[in-house]
């Protein structure tokens, strides 16, 4: 909660981010070809939260790049797998756990996906993407052939969700560009830029999305061409699969650069129908597509319905999408507060999530620039309406390289106003972001960020003071469903009203936070009552649960914290 918000300036804050990377042992950085030669060059990476070892903390598994053998580059950075001590502290034990694989990575998620009990990684990548199998907590083998989901294209956002509602977890890729790499087929932005540099993405054809249904054998089928999820046309980078309709079956949104985003409602036969043009989520306020990176789920203005935002490029802002629960969504970034203070920024991991425990959801964006500072000497051949309004920086070049993530808070009715400068010393930092995942990491009662940068290395942002205020978190775990509950809905009432959240593997910049709900509970000092709705349907309720501890539902059974 932060002190002083009703009248400006904000003077100091009651939660502030701490930079805690050295002291958790968070040794990482992800390489992402450093020379910018190619579009590939200028991406980068995300991460997921998971609890491998099942001991009832968060690990983070870090995803790393490459450099381009025969252009200048070592091939040779590799994955991490930094498993938690319970404490928050980390050691990397991807090497003997058989998950430092090298290659350019790109994104990951984690559920189980065999309904074995533990919790397996796919790995999305250019080149190969990997499924490793987790053999009980300590070991993963890549079982990508046999599963039959090696995609060969440039594989970025992924999710693990229940599409047919069958009990088991199917897979959800998303492609980004075709792109290969041969001498002298790198492209150029526009020559009137009068600049030698790498291809943008509008400038490459669009390689189509890959649905796999899972077989309830420990193998996948490819039923994209059937059930019509293919996104033909959409540069997809970022993935959420969430019930906009409740109708109970999950739908899928894809963030795509420079196209327009993708709303893929699932008809419940098996098939999907692309509503993102009629259901407005898929272009901005003003009709156009916007270079779209990330995306996030959540009831931003407590009205019970999950809402959209969208990271994008610079000189787009970032997107807030109300959705009105009749199908249909509103582009409300500028009322909501976020225009026109995001122009200029690129953004990349976001989540909505109450940071300070006030019972309604924030939101942070981590941010970088594709390419480096540009100098007026190094550019020729641009027209006035190639610059920034009032500012002598291209419009594609606004911001800046390194650029400050940004920290908004929720005044409880979907209107967010920035607090990024009081929140602590650690997000005044310029940074050159890419993913960012959320979780308690400590286990402390409020939700602590990995940010992933480019070059540069991954910062833990431990959250301090958001536990000041009442919480409850809620882990569960399916028997008749999927093991990993995803796709539930959990709904808690409290004498500060009602929140909804969904359990969701794949979110954010093509990463995945913490599968436990986390609920702020403001003053409140009891919760009268958790109520899960299961993937399949089902509903369990549990009544006076504890506050300030971690609630675990079995599917028709309550447990104690593990």
């Amino acid at each position: 909660m932060v002190a002083g918000c009703q009248g400006p300036p904000l003077q100091r804050a009651d939660v502030i981010f701490t930079d805690v990377t050295e002291e958790a042992g968070l040794d990482f950085v992800s390489i992402g070809g450093k020379r910018a030669n190619f579009v590939l060059d200028l991406m980068g990476a995300g991460a997921a939260l998971l609890d491998f070892d099942g001991d009832g903390d968060l690990d983070i598994f870090a995803i790393t790049g490459s450099a381009l053998e025969g252009f200048g580059g070592d091939p040779s950075p590799r994955n991490a797998l930094f498993e938690n001590d319970g404490s928050g502290h980390f050691r990397d034990v991807a090497e003997e756990v058989g998950l430092g694989a090298s290659g350019w990575g790109m994104g990951a998620v984690a559920a189980d996906y065999d309904n074995d009990g533990d919790t397996d990684i796919y790995l999305t990548r250019w080149g190969s993407n990997v499924l490793y199998r987790n053999e009980g907590g300590r070991s993963f083998t890549d079982v990508t052939s046999e599963a039959g989901v090696g995609d060969l294209r440039w594989g970025a956002g992924a999710c693990f969700f229940d599409y047919d509602l069958d009990g088991d977890l199917d897979l959800y890729v998303v492609n980004y560009l075709d792109f290969d790499i041969e001498p002298g087929e790198e492209k150029s932005i526009p020559a009137r830029l009068g600049l030698k540099m790498p291809g943008l993405p509008h400038e490459y054809a669009a390689q189509d999305n890959v649905l796999y249904r899972n077989e309830g054998d420990g193998t996948f089928t490819d039923v994209t061409a059937e059930t019509g999820a293919a996104d033909h046309g959409g540069k997809g980078l970022g993935v959420i699969a969430f019930d906009y309709d409740e109708d109970g079956d999950s739908d899928l949104y894809i963030a795509n650069d420079t196209t327009r985003n993708t709303l893929l409602q699932n008809q419940g036969d098996g098939t999907f129908l692309d509503l993102g043009l009629v259901s407005g989520a898929g272009y901005d306020a003003y009709g156009a597509p916007e270079g779209s990176m990330g995306v996030a789920v959540g009831d931003v203005d407590g009205d019970g319905i999950f809402d959209l935002v969208v990271t994008n490029f610079s000189h787009e802002g970032h997107t807030l999408y109300k959705n009105h629960g009749d199908g249909t969504f509103t582009d409300v970034s500028e009322k909501a507060g976020l225009l026109p203070k995001t122009l200029g920024g690129v953004g990349w991991g976001v989540d909505l999530f109450d940071y300070d425990n006030d019972t309604d959801l924030d939101l942070f964006i981590a941010q970088g620039h594709l390419l480096g500072d540009f100098t007026m000497a190094s550019i020729r051949m641009i027209t006035p309406e190639d610059y920034l309004p009032g500012t002598m920086t291209p419009r594609a070049f606004g911001g800046g390289h390194a650029q400050k993530n940004r920290l908004f808070r929720n005044d409880g009715s979907g209107i967010f106003e920035e607090v990024t400068g009081i929140s602590g010393e650690a997000l005044r930092k310029k940074d050159i972001s890419r993913g960012a995942v959320f979780g308690d990491i400590d286990r402390d009662g409020d939700i602590d960020i990995i940010v992933i940068n480019k070059n540069e290395p991954a910062r833990l942002l431990r959250n301090d003071g958001g536990n000041r205020m009442g919480w409850i978190q809620v882990a569960l775990e399916g028997t008749h469903c999927n093991r990993s509950a995803i796709g539930a809905r959990v709904t808690l009432l409290a004498p500060g009203g009602k929140q909804v959240r969904g359990v969701r593997s794949g979110s954010s910049y093509i990463g995945q936070n913490s599968l436990v709900a986390h609920f702020g509970l403001g003053r409140a000092d009891r919760v009268k009552r958790v109520i899960v709705q299961w993937p399949c349907g089902a509903i369990q309720e549990v009544d006076d649960p504890p506050i300030r501890s971690r609630l675990t539902i079995l599917e028709t059974k309550v447990g104690p914290p593990p």
